[in-house]
């Protein structure tokens, strides 16, 4: 029996999160040892039975300096893992998003994989305006990820890191994200909706997932169906949506749910799932919607989304920026409302169990190599 550690800032209600969760379970129910760590403690998820967070912080505490608070924090966190070590050797440690791995890169005698969810180059280079402030970014992202050992979430962030932002790994894999696909198609019949004839989306209420975009388009298009947005978001960013949501004159179509530990009745209920990101890591809604049997329409973002609607599915994915095609699409679907039968979707491939074991051999294999 192997006993891995995963790490994270957080356990609110994003994709990365809900992903290390499902992973935890899995590897867990495979008879291995997994120790669950948090840095703050914020949850909105619902927490797998078998699995007990341990936060690094009792209390949100205030950064200050983050180089102070980055040094602080690895610093509880090494005596975390030094006091599980000694019940029983810790093989590997999964850290999980920037904030982590910044904290991650100080710990002392432990094997360190840092798991990619995100796009770096367009979420924190194409961002930065002047070429001198995209070097600096670059050059840190570097700094933080050279030698490292990293598992990508997808092809395309995996080139994209290596490629575009010029890291060099100690080594480097690509593993899905983990679906319990049988589970979550149970959890699709649960509960009734009160919704019919709807649209979804779900996202944390970010300028990644470019909400701006997606309510536009919906105004363009004229549907008198419901649009959805399971989201949740700080008390500006929520500020900010419904002010759009004004703008464009959509008070009576759009409906802001806030966050839902089982969205799965509403996806399967909704005539699609619509994503309208600028980039993507492995977009986690993408899958769990085909789980559901619902069609998603996506723009081609960098990078994910392609790589999950391939074959005979990317009808579906809609050249970036291209509104007119996106609209087109969707009002289709309005008129003519489709499902998505499994075997189309190439589901095995996102399976929890075969995910799991992916994981559970590249880091024992590491370890022992």
């Amino acid at each position: 029996m192997s006993c891995f550690v995963i790490v994270i800032d957080t356990l609110s209600g994003g994709g990365a999160e809900q992903v290390m969760l499902r992973l935890a379970s899995t590897i867990t129910a495979m008879g291995h040892c997994v120790k669950f760590i948090v840095i703050r403690p914020m949850v909105s998820h619902k927490i797998p039975d078998g699995i007990e967070p341990i936060f690094v912080h009792g209390a949100e505490k205030q950064r200050g300096l983050k180089f102070l608070y980055y040094r602080q924090t690895a610093n509880g966190l090494q005596k975390i893992l030094d006091g599980l070590n000694t019940t029983q050797p810790i093989d590997a440690v999964i850290s999980n998003l920037p904030e982590t791995d910044r904290i991650t890169r100080h710990l002392r005698g432990y094997r360190v994989f840092h798991c990619i969810h995100n796009s770096f180059y367009h979420s924190q280079i194409d961002t930065q305006k002047g070429l001198l402030k995209r070097w600096l970014k670059k050059n840190q992202l570097q700094n933080l990820y050279n030698g490292k050992h990293l598992i990508f979430v997808s092809g395309g962030a995996k080139e994209d890191l290596e490629q575009n932002v010029g890291v060099k790994p100690a080594s480097s894999q690509v593993i899905y994200n983990p679906f319990p696909i049988e589970e979550i198609q149970q959890l699709a019949e649960s509960y009734p909706v009160d919704y019919k004839n709807y649209f979804l989306h779900l996202g944390r209420f970010n300028r990644q997932k470019r909400h701006d975009k997606l309510l536009q388009i919906y105004a363009e298009s004229r549907l008198t169906n419901p649009l959805l947005l399971i989201c949740e978001g700080t008390v500006e960013q929520t500020g900010a949506i419904k002010q759009l949501i004004h703008k464009y004159g959509l008070e009576n179509r759009v409906v802001i749910t806030g966050f839902k530990q089982n969205p799965f009745p509403y996806i399967h209920h909704a005539i699609a799932l619509l994503l309208t990101s600028d980039y993507e890591g492995l977009p986690t809604v993408i899958v769990e919607a085909l789980i559901c049997g619902t069609p998603v329409v996506s723009y081609d973002c960098p990078s994910g989304p392609k790589e999950i609607l391939a074959g005979n599915l990317n009808e579906f994915l809609i050249p970036l920026n291209d509104s007119a095609a996106f609209i087109a699409k969707i009002k289709a679907l309005a008129e003519n409302p489709r499902r998505i039968p499994s075997e189309m979707a190439d589901l095995e491939r996102f399976d929890a169990n075969h995910v799991a074991e992916q994981y559970s051999k590249c880091l024992t294999e590491r370890v022992e190599g």
